[in-house]
């Protein structure tokens, strides 16, 4: 894991000038730094018990704050969408356990509601055409609603978390 983290971080400056040293470079991130600033986040919150140090958790704060601000008004899918960005609040609120997680999880969830009842589901495939695929489809979407609503039986995919086991007793 040291290795893979060092060498992403060699990587970030080139890939990421927003999330770069947690500063803001430009006024709004691309969608594809958007995408990375989410996803170096929940990577960050995936090894943070083998590598817990300032410089992770200051990751963790830069991706998680980038996301909140810019990272729901998109498409609803898992890969690069809403319910895919929600589950870096939802990691972080659940491993942080810090209340200003929770009430961005809370306000994050209500918007991508709202959406949904508005507008219906929006894949993200181009033009939002309907897709039953996990990453960018409805299976994505269920997917996650479904994480949402019972985070300690669903677990993350995005993660590769493996299933739940339940005890019989």
């Amino acid at each position: 894991m040291t290795a893979a983290y060092l060498f992403q971080n060699s990587t970030i400056g080139k890939t990421c000038a927003y999330f770069q040293g947690g500063d803001l470079v430009q006024n709004r991130p691309t969608n594809q730094q958007l995408r990375r600033a989410a996803g170096i986040g929940l990577g960050r919150l995936g090894v943070l018990e083998q590598l817990d140090d300032a410089k992770i958790r200051e990751e963790i704060d830069t991706a998680l704050n980038t996301t909140i601000q810019f990272g729901f008004a998109t498409n609803h899918s898992l890969c690069h969408g809403a319910l895919g960005n929600i589950e870096l609040l939802l990691m972080a609120a659940r491993l942080l356990n810090r209340a200003e997680d929770y009430e961005a999880l809370e306000r994050a969830t209500a918007l991508i509601v709202g959406s949904i009842e508005a507008n219906g589901w929006i894949s993200g495939a181009p033009l939002g055409v309907e897709t039953p695929g996990l990453m960018t489809g409805l299976a994505g979407i269920g997917y996650e609603l479904l994480r949402l609503a019972e985070p300690d039986q669903v677990p993350c995919v995005l993660l590769l978390a493996p299933p739940y086991s339940h005890s019989s007793g």
